[in-house]
């Protein structure tokens, strides 16, 4: 039995170290042919973050708001929902808590959606074409199945980032600042499947 169990972990540290091994090699075409599976499994809870060694003050606090509704003219008067600190309230305390996996996923999500409308900022991005990006609808199905889990069934939806901005480090004169970003409504009458293996 000891055998088997050593063999188990030493198998689970030769995975573990061969992806992180092929996740920080420079690029080259090696790291193309298999970064599909390193970054499966890097992501989002090894993700290595160089900054740990010249960081960059914080300058934001983003949240990611949800509404929703059974009808589109409903849900511009609904109310919204602050997903960020629904789950960061959970484990502040209780650093095991399953909300902290959670949690790391939406701020994986929540970033990669910000850096791709940052990046588009230059030009008008219409609604239809942000319902074509992969990283936008990967967020939007991330939150209709934990809605789903919850018993709610929303017909229509639509997600915001609240972007607070900080002054710059000693600036006394300068006042946070708030942005709303609001992504595009999405109709879920196809999305039942997303939730069906979860429930």
């Amino acid at each position: 039995m000891r055998k088997v169990i050593i063999c188990i972990v030493s198998f689970i540290a030769i995975i573990h170290i061969y992806n992180t091994f092929i996740y920080n090699l420079p690029d080259n075409p090696y790291k193309e042919k298999h970064s599909k599976y390193s970054d499966f499994y890097m992501l989002p809870l090894f993700e290595q973050n160089w900054t740990l060694f010249a960081p960059t003050p914080v300058k934001t606090n983003n949240s990611i708001n949800v509404r929703y509704a059974d009808s589109e003219e409903q849900l511009k008067n609904a109310k919204w929902t602050n997903l960020t600190k629904y789950y960061q309230s959970d484990f502040r305390h209780r650093y095991l808590h399953k909300s902290f996996y959670k949690n790391t996923i939406i701020t994986q999500l929540e970033s990669d959606v910000l850096e791709a409308i940052e990046l588009k900022n230059e030009k008008i991005i219409s609604y239809e074409e942000q319902k074509k990006d992969k990283k936008v609808n990967d967020l939007y199905k991330f939150v209709y199945k934990e809605l789903a889990k919850n018993s709610v069934d929303p017909k229509f939806m639509q997600i915001a980032y609240e972007i607070e901005y900080f002054p710059e480090v000693g600036d006394k004169k300068s006042k946070n600042e708030i942005r709303i970003e609001k992504l595009p409504i999405y109709a879920t009458k196809d999305w039942s499947k997303y939730s069906e293996n979860d429930k």
